[in-house]
């Protein structure tokens, strides 16, 4: 609400370019929405996107940012949503969830409580589910198709919480590159990024590939990016809004 029409949507950043106007750096963002295309100018921009847009937006200003961000693996995740009735369920769900170690030999990875946590996610006298499976440890459950991923994971999850009877509403979502994978040298590769973001000033990279992917790491490291560029603007003297393009 406080961006009003600040803040686009539905819109495919094309290329980045950099350059200079009255003495002070700028970019230009190239972009296409609404099968337009347009740029904008920004003192300072932030690319929080996965790493293959990154490097797709970012290769005009560094032919090693590609290279660089390729060396991310990425582990694939199945998400389950279901909602089911309160007297369905055995089990108090009354917290955040749980967490399934692999020595449980389940295929789910977890379940979140949604209707726990925050109001309005479900009716009265209904509970709705999030559920994770796939992963690193079993990236076969991607060769099942949804009804077979919906029936395993939700009959899993049946177990755990003493639940009777199907759910009276499922789906699944399927994310290829969800969890960024931090392996053996992970940390030379985010050095390097850091290293090539730092040659470009006003250039700040975020993204759960970073420092961690949790909620409550990315939040964290937003608020640090957030504070380093209003650091980098007063620096330039460029403050107010529109000096800072968020992709």
């Amino acid at each position: 609400d406080r961006l009003d029409h600040m803040l686009l949507t539905e819109s495919t950043v094309a290329a980045l370019h950099r350059g200079k106007a009255n003495g002070k750096p700028w970019f230009e963002i190239e972009f296409t929405r609404q099968n337009h295309r347009e740029t904008i100018a920004a003192n300072a921009v932030i690319v929080a996107t996965p790493t293959d847009a990154a490097a797709e937006i970012l290769k005009s200003l560094s032919g090693q940012f590609p290279a660089a961000f390729a060396r991310i693996e990425y582990a694939p995740v199945a998400v389950v949503s279901a909602g089911y009735r309160r007297e369905q369920i055995r089990q108090p769900v009354n917290g955040f969830g749980f967490l399934v170690p692999r020595s449980e030999k389940l295929r789910v990875l977890g379940t979140v409580w949604n209707s726990s946590l925050f109001p309005g996610r479900a009716p009265d006298g209904m509970a709705s589910f999030t559920s994770f499976a796939g992963g690193a440890t079993d990236p076969g459950l991607f060769d099942m198709s949804d009804d077979e991923i919906r029936e395993t994971i939700c009959g899993e999850v049946a177990r755990v919480l003493g639940i009777s009877g199907a759910p009276l509403i499922a789906r699944v979502q399927r994310y290829t590159r969800a969890l960024p994978q931090y392996n053996l040298g992970h940390s030379a590769t985010i050095a390097t990024l850091g290293g090539l973001a730092s040659s470009v000033p006003g250039l700040f990279l975020a993204g759960n590939y970073l420092s961690g992917p949790s909620i409550g790491s990315c939040v964290e490291q937003a608020n640090q990016t957030a504070d380093a560029v209003r650091v980098y603007l007063a620096s330039i003297g460029a403050t107010g809004a529109g000096s800072v393009a968020h992709a």
